[in-house]
């Protein structure tokens, strides 16, 4: 089973494509970076890997706001920093 995913600079995924990524049940981590068509919306649905999803990258992502960013921190602490710029 896929653990880590790197999907950084895919500048044509949008929160459609993050239904998709929720649906891997062992994925740990999770790159993002520079993935500038994700919103709040899509970073929501990845609330269902809680029990799973350690590392979170969102470097760059531009419509990711502090409230997404807070909405899935309040779901698990995870072992990475989430950034974004």
């Amino acid at each position: 089973m896929l653990a880590g995913l790197d999907i950084s600079h895919c500048s044509r995924l949008a929160d459609r494509s993050l239904a998709a990524v929720s649906r891997l049940p062992l994925l740990s981590s999770l790159k993002l970076n520079g993935c500038v068509r994700t919103t709040d919306a899509g970073l929501g649905q990845l609330t269902v890997l809680k029990g799973v999803l350690l590392t979170l990258h969102l470097d760059k992502c531009i419509k990711i706001t502090d409230a997404g960013v807070a909405k899935i921190a309040q779901v698990r602490q995870y072992t990475c920093v989430l950034a974004w710029a």
